[in-house]
């Protein structure tokens, strides 16, 4: 059987990208909530001017704090679906989304979508939490 995640490697990466054909990290994690769980976070693609990925991610999630579906967790309760944050000089810049938990799948500039480790290597000093939607608290 199929894991979940395999048909979103290996997508290729486009700035403010929200469909297939190019995603940033954001457009991933709400792509596949979206065809996953059929929850349908706000595009933010309008959000911000450049290609920088930090100033989008930063009021993605500021605005998560107050306006979206996202609750905040303590990590070692992650679990598939949940949103993983990480900082760059305090600032949040990238998402991943959970495939189980130390796994993301995500996304860089100018690479194609992989599944990665987050608990160790250069991911592990820069995360800074999980948010998980509230139509997947189990």
């Amino acid at each position: 059987m199929t894991h979940w995640s395999t048909p979103y490697i290996g997508l290729p990466f486009e700035a403010r990208g929200r469909e297939v054909r190019g995603l940033d990290c954001y457009g991933l994690v709400r792509l596949v909530l979206l065809e996953m769980h059929r929850i349908a976070l706000p595009s933010f693609a309008e959000a911000y001017v450049n290609c920088a990925e930090r100033k989008m991610i930063a009021a993605a999630l500021d605005a998560g704090e107050r306006d979206l579906p996202l609750r905040p967790f303590c990590r070692g309760e992650e679990a598939p679906f949940d949103i993983v944050e990480f900082v760059r000089a305090g600032i949040s810049d990238h998402v991943g989304i959970v495939v189980e938990r130390g796994r993301m799948l995500h996304i860089e500039a100018g690479k194609e979508s992989v599944i990665e480790r987050y608990d160790v290597g250069k991911w592990l000093p820069r995360l800074k939490g999980f948010y998980r939607h509230r139509d997947l608290i189990r």
